[in-house]
């Protein structure tokens, strides 16, 4: 079960954040959402970083690996995981 969950909010701009019982992740996914909408994204490209940052995030938290651990191999294997996935 996904410890990440995305919502969409209107705080003066329209975005989408990453509500999380990770307290420090979420800080930072949102930071970068706020970000994006700040710089005049579509709500459909919010939506669709929201979702595959959340996602990135919940494989993080499976594999017990910290955000600041991580490295390319990393990050090879999560778009492997992903594209098998994605082919079911």
């Amino acid at each position: 079960m996904s410890i990440f969950k995305v919502i969409q909010v209107f705080d003066g701009i329209q975005s989408y954040i990453i509500q999380s019982t990770d307290e420090a992740l979420g800080a930072d996914a949102n930071d970068f959402l706020r970000y994006l909408a700040t710089c005049g994204r579509s709500i459909y490209t919010l939506k669709s970083y929201a979702r595959g940052i959340a996602g990135f995030l919940d494989w993080l938290h499976q594999h017990r690996i910290s955000l600041a651990a991580v490295n390319q191999h990393h990050i090879d294997d999560y778009i492997g995981e992903f594209a098998r996935a994605a082919k079911r």
